[in-house]
């Protein structure tokens, strides 16, 4: 089938993404979602090259865009800036091949001085343990992807933090580091 046919791998998939949303009926349409969906999104990238939730930051957004979360998480910038990062990883586009580079490079800069300035700890205000999870994952990617030598450390310190913050005697995680596990 067409399906083994594709090259092996996690990121060596990722290349065959519209071979594979043809083959689970996706076409022409469905492309075109996605592609109108990352444009939205570095739309409303910030200039400091995060994301925020609070969408009315975003300078593009212009007042437009509504329904921002409100209270405290509304300012996770890292685990906005890991969810916006995602979609453009998972269509295969990183900081070195396709039309998002400078997007892409600027949010992973984000993400690895926020892991650097938080010696591991890759979340500020606003957020959380799962925002660390969405961040390390977020920059193993795109080290996967690319094998850039410079998101290496960054990528490592950020697991290493989520190492650290097991509950040291549940093993589990939760919001905060050490928090016995729900």
């Amino acid at each position: 089938t067409e399906l083994e046919a594709l090259p092996t791998g996690a990121f060596a998939r990722r290349q065959q993404a519209a071979k594979l949303a043809a083959a689970g009926g996706g076409g022409a349409d469905t492309e075109a979602a996605v592609d109108l969906a990352l444009a939205w999104l570095a739309a409303h990238q910030l200039p400091d090259g995060g994301w925020s939730f609070d969408l009315g930051q975003a300078p593009e957004c212009r007042g437009m865009c509504t329904h921002s979360p409100r209270g405290p998480r509304k300012e996770d910038r890292s685990g906005a800036t890991a969810m916006a990062l995602l979609p453009f990883l998972g269509r295969g586009f990183t900081h070195r091949e396709g039309p998002y580079k400078k997007e892409v490079e600027a949010g992973i800069g984000f993400l690895v001085n926020a892991t650097l300035k938080g010696n591991g700890k890759a979340y500020g205000t606003g957020g959380n343990q799962y925002s660390q999870g969405l961040a390390t994952i977020t920059l193993a990617e795109c080290y996967g992807m690319t094998k850039d030598k410079r998101l290496s450390a960054p990528a490592q310190a950020a697991l290493n933090y989520i190492m650290q913050a097991q509950d040291p005697n549940g093993g589990g995680w939760r919001y905060s580091a050490r928090q016995p596990g729900d």
